[in-house]
């Protein structure tokens, strides 16, 4: 009984026997047994649980109502960082000049490879035909006609030869730079800082395709004489039947150098940008361009383009070109994503 009365003492904090004997002073004409003793600590279990249950709550909803302060606070923080923070976007100039993450660049389909050999021949027999045809009339006639200013070219024969060795040349050039004309792009960039905040000492990073090839002086030196306009393209001009007799010139015109891929129209600013600058991290090409300050709602894109070499494209492709963007303001770089699609023309159906 002792052991019983510690037990309640200990759960009910007394309550029970504080309760009981009351009860008995109040109602002497009801009989409690020892058994009853049980129910009302069992009640007041049940009651103090409720209180404490309703405290517990409270205490829960005071703390999820601080937190839910607390968080807006935060979110409130986060907002501000964020304003603060410069949001910097790239894309590339499309030919209208307008801004895009996608851009379309449209390729013919290689031309075959001529044959010089056929052409040259060709081209013999024709020069060969005038010849022939310029024997059957009379000299004497012509120089009548001409007043004695012009004479049968004599030399005729060795010039003809002279003249298909150049038109060989011709030939071979016109095909490997018609390849270079189709398949060299300048690709312009545009950078924007759509934040409220400055950038300052702005590095992007574009991560190239493994199929990704730019011309190089020591391994492609015709590519960057043709991009540099000093490839003549100019076909020669063939050797004359009749020759003045004070025409001392012989067929070939003076050269003419034509400049077949124009570069956009980008005149760097050295104070605030530099690039493009090519990198080799463990065989992943990067290219790399540094700014110096980004002004919020400006956009830049007053700098140099990089070069694509797409010889070996044969068909229809995509490249997806991840990219960072570091600078001073940011915690970490932020990451986008530009994508080109290459799109080539079925033979015989020249863009």
């Amino acid at each position: 009984m002792l052991l019983i009365s510690q037990m309640l003492i200990l759960v009910t904090g007394g309550f029970g026997f504080i309760l009981m004997p009351l009860i008995k002073n109040l109602f002497p004409n009801v009989s409690i047994k020892w058994a009853d003793y049980f129910i009302v600590p069992v009640i007041g279990l049940i009651v103090g649980g409720f209180q404490i249950f309703t405290k517990l709550t409270k205490e829960k909803e005071k703390e999820k109502s601080e937190f839910a302060l607390k968080l807006s606070a935060l979110e409130e923080r986060v907002r501000e960082f964020e304003n603060k923070k410069p949001q910097i976007a790239v894309g590339f100039i499309d030919k209208s000049g307008h801004p895009t993450q996608r851009l379309q660049i449209q390729l013919n389909a290689l031309p075959p490879i001529p044959l010089i050999d056929e052409l040259i021949k060709k081209k013999r027999d024709e020069l060969l035909l005038k010849k022939q045809s310029l024997k059957t009339d009379s000299y004497s006639s012509l120089e009548m006609i001409s007043g004695l200013v012009r004479s049968p070219n004599r030399h005729y024969d060795r010039e003809v030869e002279e003249y298909l060795d150049e038109y060989s040349k011709y030939i071979f050039k016109s095909h490997e730079y018609a390849i270079i004309k189709d398949r060299t792009h300048y690709i312009a960039l545009v950078v924007e800082n759509q934040g409220l905040c400055p950038a300052n000492n702005v590095i992007i990073e574009l991560e190239m395709p493994m199929a990704y090839k730019r011309p190089n002086i020591q391994h492609d030196p015709e590519i960057n004489l043709f991009l540099e306009g000093e490839i003549d393209l100019c076909p020669p001009e063939e050797p004359r039947l009749l020759k003045e007799s004070n025409d001392l010139s012989d067929y070939s015109k003076p050269s003419q150098f034509l400049k077949y891929i124009e570069m956009p129209n980008c005149s760097m600013k050295q104070q605030n940008a530099s690039g493009p600058e090519f990198k080799d991290r463990s065989g992943v090409q990067i290219i790399e361009y540094h700014f110096n300050k980004f002004i919020p709602k400006q956009d830049e894109s007053d700098f140099s383009p990089f070069l694509l070499w797409l010889k070996d494209f044969e068909q229809s492709t995509s490249w997806e070109i991840p990219l960072k963007i570091y600078a001073e303001e940011l915690p970490y770089p932020l990451e986008q994503t530009l994508r080109i699609d290459f799109i080539i023309s079925e033979p015989g159906k020249q863009l």
